[in-house]
């Protein structure tokens, strides 16, 4: 979708729009029967990243551009990008600073980072529960095994061995699925 971009970024500008958001294909959902081996590759990532640059430049701050991939060295500079910070009173947290973004699927499960994410790190049904009591319980038992694994995934991602820029999502997707930190939270 990159020969787009030019075309979205000024129909978001002349539409006032605060934040255009890119982000990479992940064989996630329908994608991930449908659009089997369509994920960016190397080449593809670098290129959307020096795009999403010169759509920054074009749009001179009118526009936040976020391009949804990761830089090994920010997250060493950074980490509470990816790992939420927490004081030892997840309680009393505002969610968006637990787990942002939230995404509610198709039958009404409430899980962290995209959707696909594994459902061991659930929140619950937004179909039988309030989101307010999800997250009261979250925040308490599925918060700190989820921090662990930002934690995990982050000191992987650093590493000497990983790429200088990657998708996040998807490497934080593919250890919650491998991940034995789970914990079942009880409705």
């Amino acid at each position: 979708n990159l020969a787009d971009l030019e075309w979205v970024t000024q129909y978001v500008m002349d539409r006032g729009a605060e934040l255009l958001q890119i982000h990479p294909l992940e064989e996630a959902g329908r994608a991930a029967e449908e659009l089997v081996g369509s994920r960016p590759d190397r080449r593809e990532r670098d290129m959307a990243c020096i795009v999403s640059e010169l759509v920054r430049r074009k749009t001179a701050g009118t526009v936040k551009i976020q391009c949804d991939f990761a830089s090994k060295s920010l997250l060493r500079d950074y980490p509470n990008r990816v790992v939420p910070p927490y004081d030892g009173d997840a309680a009393n947290q505002q969610l968006s600073n637990l787990a942002s973004p939230l995404v509610v699927e198709w039958d009404g499960t409430v899980v962290p980072v995209q959707f696909g994410f594994a459902r061991s790190f659930e929140l619950g049904n937004i179909k039988t529960e309030s989101l307010g009591r999800m997250a009261q319980r979250w925040r308490r038992l599925g918060f700190p095994v989820f921090r662990n694994l930002c934690q995990d995934v982050q000191d992987l991602t650093v590493s000497a061995e990983f790429p200088e820029i990657f998708n996040w999502n998807e490497v934080i997707c593919q250890a919650a699925a491998k991940s034995r930190l789970a914990v079942k939270l009880a409705g």
